[in-house]
């Protein structure tokens, strides 16, 4: 079964920071960093190796809602070779 949650920090993501929270995208942990503007970077804390992760940036420039969080996650997650831990 698939399944992701979303942990908002408080006071985040007020004015020109970006919002941060984490998820969890089928087990798997990742702190997100949101962009106003469409960029987003998402850090696999759960991950095989300490501080990897990848960025994300919508064409249109547009932030992306929870569920567009978690497709991305879950996409790039298919591109991970088991055996190293990082993306093909």
């Amino acid at each position: 079964m698939s399944r992701a949650r979303a942990r908002r920090r408080p006071g985040r993501g007020q004015g020109r920071r970006r919002a941060r929270f984490h998820l969890e995208v089928d087990g798997e942990l990742f702190e997100v960093r949101a962009g106003r503007t469409g960029a987003d970077e998402y850090i696999w804390t759960s991950g095989p190796n300490p501080g990897y992760g990848f960025g994300s940036v919508t064409s249109n420039r547009e932030p992306l809602s929870l569920d567009d969080h978690v497709r991305s996650i879950r996409d790039r997650l298919l591109g991970v070779d088991p055996e190293t831990g990082y993306l093909e």
